[in-house]
């Protein structure tokens, strides 16, 4: 009996599908605290929106904030594996993208939208399911990404190698010809920054960290929240005395947390 509660206890649960949830929305808060205080840092955060309906910014609620002339939302696709992620996986993702950048735009009609996809996923390597119009393979996702989305963005001319999958993408991207220039223009492809990790271990020593735990709590607390409040302003944030924040900087190090506070409401009044 003392043995079988002995395997019993020295058993190491796997939890793989707590761990993967927990994981991606950890990091999608970070993420999100990250751009929430450099935004408060340069003074343009305007608002944030945490789990916002689906009729105000579709699929890019991962992430949405406002500032004084761009809004931002993101779709966000993190996995504690090292699945690559492909061509089929972006033609999944881009229509929820596109429409996600619709609805923010009506939302914000005088500001430029800025719709990203971000993942820690590798860009494929083998991916054998982009043809041209001979079903010829042409490349992987990797050299998709730099041969036709980043020429897109920046206006550069797409070798003829990969000319042919322009016309798919335009099917399954449901862009209008008016909107593909504004959207390309503005679509932002890219893959978490792991090296600025937010570790609670140096939450003491590091004011920058503490202020960013902070703010990623404020954020699961709004996702959270049974009145589904979505939407927090600049002055909100600092009202709820959730940034002591490295503002410091700007009011100097021996300034109090109450006076802090005031300055701070004064600031983004």
């Amino acid at each position: 009996m003392l043995e079988d509660i002995t395997n019993k206890q020295t058993i190491i649960p796997s939890g793989t599908g707590e761990r993967a949830a927990m994981g991606g929305y950890t990091h999608q808060y970070d993420e999100f605290a990250r751009k929430v205080y450099d935004c408060i840092i340069d003074g343009s955060l305007e608002e944030i929106r945490v789990a916002d309906a689906d009729d105000n910014v579709g699929k890019l609620d991962d992430i949405c904030y406002a500032t004084e002339k761009e809004v931002h939302g993101y779709q966000v696709k993190w996995t504690n594996t090292d699945t690559p992620f492909k061509y089929n996986d972006f033609k999944d993702l881009l229509p929820e993208i596109v429409e996600g950048w619709r609805k923010l735009k009506l939302l914000y009609p005088n500001k430029n939208v800025i719709p990203h996809l971000l993942t820690n996923r590798p860009y494929s390597e083998n991916d054998r399911s982009i043809h041209n119009k001979k079903g010829q393979v042409i490349g992987p996702f990797i050299q998709y990404k730099s041969n036709v989305l980043d020429k897109l963005k920046n206006g550069s001319s797409i070798e003829s190698k990969w000319a042919d999958t322009l016309s798919e993408l335009k099917a399954f991207s449901t862009l209008t010809d008016e909107e593909e220039p504004l959207f390309w223009d503005s679509f932002i492809m890219e893959r978490f920054d792991e090296q600025d990790e937010i570790s609670v271990e140096n939450k003491k020593s590091d004011k920058r960290i503490e202020d960013l735990l902070d703010v990623a709590r404020l954020i699961q607390i709004m996702a959270s929240r049974k009145d589904r409040k979505a939407l927090a302003t600049r002055y909100e944030i600092v009202r709820m005395h959730i940034i002591r924040i490295s503002l410091r900087s700007k009011f100097g190090r021996t300034c109090t947390s109450q006076n802090l506070k005031m300055r701070l409401i004064l600031l983004y009044r």
